[in-house]
C-alpha cells in the first residue's frame, strides 16, 4: 500500500526518499538536504528543527541563520 508520504520528493535535489519537511517554507527534504537547527525555547526546551538550504540562512525563517556561516 502506497501512502502519500511515499509520493514526495525532495523540493531541492529532486530525490525520491522523503525524510522530513523544511520548519521554514514547508517543502520536502531528503537526509541529504535537510539542515538540522536546535532551537531553544523556553525554561530548558531545545526543538530539533530542519530547513531547506534558502531557509537555513533566513534570519526571519530561522533564528539561527545569523550565527551561521554562509555556504559555498
Amino acid at each position: 500500500m502506497q501512502t502519500k508520504e511515499d509520493e514526495k520528493v525532495c523540493g531541492m535535489c529532486g530525490e525520491r526518499e522523503f525524510f522530513t519537511t523544511c520548519s521554514g517554507c514547508g517543502i520536502p527534504l531528503c537526509r541529504k538536504c535537510a539542515h538540522l537547527e536546535l532551537h531553544g525555547h523556553g525554561c530548558g526546551t531545545v526543538m530539533i528543527l530542519y530547513y531547506c538550504r534558502t531557509c537555513v540562512q533566513d534570519p526571519y525563517m530561522n533564528p539561527n541563520a545569523m550565527l551561521r556561516e554562509p555556504e559555498k
